[in-house]
């Protein structure tokens, strides 16, 4: 089954991160696109720019029992396989970036991507930067 952002995922003890505490993605109550079980490649999910997936987000964040000041968004699967899935391209979806390694933290007022010296480049032409600030890891003078 794919996912488009699955998000927090509520169950039987709360709200949890990403499944953990023992939910399953059948059991996910919402994602950031109106159909939880689309297909991460079709237009339904294409079709959402930017602003509107970071919107949802924090909209979901702020919609929670106790509202997140952030979230984050790791660039690895819950395997830490050496190639994710596209179903698994979480940041990839939300802001993208096609790095295969690019943690994100979106928090209510600002989205932010760590990318080491091997993505300086490709960060630079593939994000938009009037939602996103790029960080680059290890650059000198790069408050991280």
């Amino acid at each position: 089954m794919h996912w488009c952002l699955p998000k927090l995922r509520q169950n039987s003890q709360g709200a949890s991160l990403l499944g953990i505490g023992g939910s399953s993605p059948a059991d996910s109550t919402s994602t950031l696109c109106d159909d939880p079980k689309s297909d991460p490649d079709s237009k339904d999910c294409r079709g959402i720019g930017i602003a509107e997936k970071l919107s949802a987000l924090r909209k979901l964040m702020k919609d929670e029992p106790q509202p997140l000041d952030y979230y984050i968004i790791p660039s690895a699967d819950a395997h830490q396989s050496e190639y994710i899935a596209t179903v698994d391209a979480r940041v990839e979806y939300i802001s993208d970036f096609t790095s295969s390694s690019a943690p994100a933290i979106v928090s209510t007022v600002s989205a932010h991507l760590f990318v080491d010296s091997r993505y300086w480049i490709q960060a630079a032409r593939e994000t938009n930067h009037s939602y996103w600030t790029v960080h680059r890891v290890g650059a000198p003078g790069e408050k991280t």
